[in-house]
């Protein structure tokens, strides 16, 4: 089978709280040679996508570009800065004993005070995330592929054409059409093998 060296695949899913996609876009070039562009959280999955991607692919210069969106709070942990949230209190208390006011202290107010609570990302589990990204990126690989192999037998049937077509325009003998069909069935079979 001829593939050619461009190509297109994508793949999504929404797995485990998160929204992966992953697009691959390859153009011509004589090697393989990969790229990627991942969130800065998901470097620890470059050299696997890259082995990934390298075991279907062999030629061509490949570029893969992986996002993922939490859609769900379950990767956020929220937490109570307690130190400063009583120190809000102490002072507030204070202003009603010196200012003669009413205490109308509330677990609401004191939470809109700055840093009383904070966000953190909860740790993620990285076998976890790496089976999901690995599920969407096979799916990418394989749209990829197979779009890279229906261009490659228009460039087959292209090949052979044209050849065929020149013979008749430009009057080639028989001996030069035969060797030309040849020379190009072997380039042919050479590209094939990816």
């Amino acid at each position: 089978m001829v593939l050619s060296m461009t190509g297109y695949g994508r793949a999504g899913a929404l797995l485990h709280g998160r929204d992966i996609k992953v697009e691959l876009r390859s153009v011509n070039a004589r090697f393989f040679e990969y790229s990627s562009r991942l969130p800065r959280s998901c470097a620890f999955l470059e050299d696997k996508l890259k082995k990934l991607v390298a075991s279907r692919v062999s030629r061509g210069k490949v570029e893969l570009s992986l996002s993922i969106q939490t859609v769900t709070a379950a990767d956020t942990v929220v937490s109570v800065n307690w130190q400063l949230a009583e120190g809000y209190r102490a002072a507030l208390n204070e202003m009603v004993e010196r200012m003669d006011l009413k205490n109308d202290v509330s677990v609401g107010m004191l939470s809109r005070f700055p840093d009383v609570l904070t966000q953190t990302a909860a740790p993620t589990n990285e076998e976890e995330l790496w089976q999901d990204v690995q599920s969407v990126t096979e799916k990418a690989v394989d749209a990829f592929v197979a779009m890279r192999a229906v261009e490659g037998e228009k460039l087959k049937e292209d090949a052979v054409l044209v050849p065929k077509k020149m013979g008749c325009c430009v009057c080639l003998e028989k001996e030069d059409a035969d060797e030309l069909y040849r020379l190009l069935h072997k380039v042919l079979g050479v590209l094939g093998k990816e």
